[in-house]
């Protein structure tokens, strides 16, 4: 079951990189944004499996998208990428939490217009991040000194921001405590 398991995973992630090189244009492409989240989900389903703890499938993924969403300017294949990871971070984020029969895992992710902007919200009840680490999460490793990271390598976003904030002129911010668990929050323009 493990190997079984081993090779759906390296599939996913072979056909997922190679969607990533074929779909690169030189220029942005005007795209629906929903179905663009529905396939990262998907293909987070078939990524992401701890064999001690959660799969990706036993998470209740709630999906709160406004109605007639315009479709913007993008490239698909990119948010897809950050989208994935966002849903990656949350998810080892709720793998590192104990769960009870009153206190399900869930991830909430809602999409919707506000003014001349689409907003994009990824909410989850895992293990919250400290202060340092939301300072931490989207900047580049630097290994300048022996004194550990707040914020591990592998739990870092700062590519995936990189992604909103350069390549589609957009912001990112994240919010984290333990009351309400973590938000990160993304703003992409109409235009």
């Amino acid at each position: 079951e493990a190997v079984r398991q081993s090779a759906q995973q390296a599939t996913a992630i072979a056909q997922n990189l190679l969607e990533l090189a074929s779909s690169h244009h030189k220029d942005k492409q005007t795209a629906a944004i929903a179905p663009i989240m529905d396939h990262s989900i998907e293909l987070a389903s078939q990524l992401f499996k701890d064999p001690q703890g959660l799969a990706f499938r036993q998470i209740n993924i709630r999906r709160n998208y406004a109605a007639n969403l315009p479709e913007i300017p993008c490239f698909p294949a990119e948010l897809a990428q950050v989208f994935v990871r966002l849903m990656r971070n949350a998810f080892y984020a709720l793998n590192a939490k104990h769960w009870d029969d009153d206190n399900k895992p869930w991830i909430n992710i809602e999409i919707s217009e506000f003014y001349d902007s689409l907003w994009i919200k990824l909410a989850h009840n895992g293990k919250s991040l400290t202060a340092e680490e939301q300072l931490d999460i989207f900047q580049p490793y630097f290994a300048v000194n022996s004194q550990p990271e707040s914020c591990p390598v592998d739990q870092r976003l700062s590519y995936s921001y990189f992604i909103i904030t350069h390549h589609h002129r957009g912001q990112m911010a994240v919010t984290s405590d333990e009351q309400h668990g973590t938000c990160f929050n993304i703003q992409l323009a109409l235009v």
